[in-house]
C-alpha cells in the first residue's frame, strides 16, 4: 500500500451514523453485558500479550464481565489484524495492537486486504523502545566501541531482525544510515531464536523490545548498549538513549494501542477509553507496566489516532530515507 493512499484513507474516514433509541441507549450503557474478546496478533508472551492479559484480568475486576484473551499470530499481524478488521462493531472485538499492522506492515506490503480505515482507535496504551544487545564476547560494551568494531571489520557487523518486512529491517536501516556503520541483516523467524543465537554468538547483535531483554541483561547474558526511546527506560535506567549519545533522529518506539472495529458506537469507544484509563491510572497495574519497560501513555481516541499515524509517517520516512525494500 503506497504512503499516499494509505493516509488518505485515513483521512476520509467519518464517524458512523448512529440510530437512537432508548433500547439502544440502554444497551450501550449496560455494556459489557457478554465475554468480550481481546485479541492479539502475536503468540502468547510477547508485550502485546503481557499487556492485554493485564488489561483482561483488571477490567473484567472493573465490569464484572469477562474479558478473554485470543492470540491470533501470523504473517506479521496480518491473520489478527484482518480478523478484527471483519468483526462486528459492537465493542465485543478489542484489539490490542503494536506498531506492526498500521505503521511497520504498510511500508512493506501493497496489497494488504485490511486499513487503518476499519477501525476505531479507544486510546494509546504506551510506548516500548528498543534496546540493542549484543553478545558478551562482544568487544564492545558502550555504543562507540561498537561502531569502532563495526568500521574495523571489512563487512561490519550482523544484526539480527525477527523477519522479513518487519520493524528489525527498519531500524537496522537506520543503522547503517546513522551510524554510518556496515550491516548484514540476518532474518530470523521470530525474536527468540534472534536473541539465542546473539546469546551465542552467531549473530552480533539484535534490537530487541526491551521488556524482552531485561531478564537477559539482568542476568548478564546480554550487553546492551542504547535503546531507541526519546528518553531513558524506568527499567533499565543505565541504558543510554541514542538520542542523548548524539544521534537525534535514532528514535523508534513500538507503540501499544486499543482498537475496535469501525463503527462501533461512540459511547462504548468512550466507556472504553474510561475503563483503560482508570486501569492505567491504577498504582499497582502502573507499576507491572513500567517494569515491563513500558510507559503509559493515555490518549482520548482522536489522540490515538493521531498517535498511530504519525507512527506510520516516521516509519515510512525511515523506509523511504534508507532504502529499505518491501516486501511485495
Amino acid at each position: 500500500m503506497r504512503a499516499a493512499r494509505f493516509v488518505r484513507t485515513v483521512v476520509v474516514m467519518i464517524a458512523a451514523c448512529i440510530p437512537f433509541s432508548p433500547q439502544f441507549a440502554s444497551a450501550q450503557s449496560a455494556y459489557p453485558t457478554r465475554t468480550v474478546r481481546v485479541v492479539v496478533a502475536f503468540a502468547a508472551g510477547g508485550a502485546s500479550d503481557i499487556i492485554a492479559r493485564l488489561f483482561a484480568q483488571i477490567l473484567g475486576e472493573y465490569t464484572g464481565a469477562n474479558f478473554v484473551v485470543e492470540n491470533v499470530p501470523g504473517a506479521a499481524t496480518i491473520i489478527g489484524t484482518e480478523k478484527v478488521a471483519r468483526s462486528e462493531p459492537d465493542g465485543y472485538t478489542l484489539y490490542m495492537a503494536s506498531s506492526t499492522p498500521f505503521a511497520t506492515n504498510p511500508n512493506f506490503y501493497h496489497n494488504l486486504t485490511y486499513s487503518l480505515a476499519d477501525f476505531d482507535a479507544v486510546t494509546l496504551v504506551a510506548r516500548l523502545p528498543l534496546i540493542l544487545d549484543v553478545n558478551t564476547k562482544l568487544p564492545a560494551s558502550t555504543l562507540d566501541e561498537f561502531v569502532a568494531y563495526a568500521k574495523s571489520k571489512s563487512d561490519g557487523v550482523t544484526i539480527a531482525t525477527p523477519g522479513r518486512g518487519s520493524v528489525g529491517e527498519i531500524v537496522n536501516g537506520m543503522t547503517r544510515g546513522f551510524l554510518g556503520i556496515p550491516v548484514t541483516s540476518v532474518a530470523y523467524r521470530g525474536g527468540a531464536p534472534a536473541t539465542t543465537d546473539v546469546m551465542k554468538g552467531v549473530v552480533d547483535a539484535y534490537f530487541d523490545a526491551i521488556s524482552s531483554s531485561l531478564p537477559l541483561l539482568k542476568g548478564g547474558l546480554i550487553k546492551s548498549l542504547a535503546i531507541t526511546g526519546r528518553q531513558r527506560s524506568p527499567a533499565a535506567p543505565d541504558v543510554p538513549t541514542l538520542v542523548e549519545l548524539g544521534y537525534p533522529e535514532f528514535v523508534l518506539e513500538n507503540l501499544y494501542t486499543v482498537l475496535v472495529r469501525k463503527g462501533t458506537p461512540r459511547p462504548i469507544v468512550d466507556k472504553l477509553n474510561a475503563l483503560l484509563r482508570r486501569a492505567m491510572d491504577d498504582a499497582e497495574f502502573k507499576a507491572v507496566l513500567l517494569k515491563q519497560g513500558l510507559t503509559p501513555e493515555p490518549t482520548t481516541p482522536e489522540g490515538a489516532m493521531t498517535a498511530i499515524l504519525q507512527d506510520y509517517e516516521w516509519n515510512a520516512d525511515m523506509v523511504k530515507r534508507f532504502d529499505i525494500k518491501p516486501v511485495d
